[in-house]
């Protein structure tokens, strides 16, 4: 079995703590701390900051090193949920694709389609969790090739689709995030889908999120 770095991200703490910190508050010096340590300065998390928020951070990284584009977008509300497809007047969501908003009461069952699909569903199942993956007209033929092998590869919470009008780019999507790449970039893909899959309102178990389902 062969392992691969497939993208890379880092982040940390803003809050520093230095040796020259340390010999303010107990008796020892840069010199002694090192000379058995190695260390010179350690990172604090402050309230707020978790290992959940700086893996966000991470994975916002490696997507940028990949070089694609990433954003957050604020979380729109959710309910009243519709009860029709073409509501009027429409949903007013902030991104496209989609992040979050009101949607359609029944989400999409999660797999790999070929036709375009009801975005007013799909954000459905961005609350459930999902990491939605969707790909321009422009799009090459083998790069959708590559989509579908990445999709099963580790399918569980993902929908993958075509979006004509985003061209030549491919489009990820989970709860209030979103990357878009020219073309299909393996690498922010990867990335994308282990920082943000199953980061949503509504925590559903991943083996509720299996294609078929």
């Amino acid at each position: 079995m062969r392992a691969a770095i497939s993208g890379w991200g880092t982040a940390l703490p803003d809050q520093r703590l230095t040796n020259a910190d340390l010999e303010q508050l107990v008796e020892t010096s840069d010199q002694w701390i090192v000379e058995r340590t190695g260390i010179r300065e350690r990172r604090i998390a402050m309230p707020g900051e978790s290992t959940a928020t700086l893996a966000i951070e991470a994975g916002a990284a490696a997507i940028k090193n990949a070089g694609c584009e990433f954003r957050t977008y604020p979380a729109l509300p959710r309910t009243p949920h519709y009860v029709t497809l073409n509501p009027s007047p429409p949903p007013s969501w902030n991104s496209v694709p989609p992040t979050s908003g009101r949607h359609y009461y029944q989400p999409l069952i999660f797999g790999i389609y070929t036709e375009p699909v009801p975005e007013i569903r799909a954000v459905h199942n961005l609350e459930h969790g999902a990491v939605i993956l969707q790909y321009g007209d422009k799009v090459s033929a083998s790069d959708v090739a590559k989509i579908t092998a990445w999709s099963r590869k580790d399918a569980n919470a993902v929908l993958v689709a075509p979006l004509p009008k985003l061209g030549a780019k491919t489009a990820l999507t989970a709860w209030t995030r979103w990357t878009e790449c020219t073309g299909f970039n393996e690498k922010a893909a990867n990335a994308f889908r282990s920082a943000f899959r199953y980061q949503a309102p509504e925590k559903f178990p991943p083996s509720y999120l299996n294609p078929g389902e």
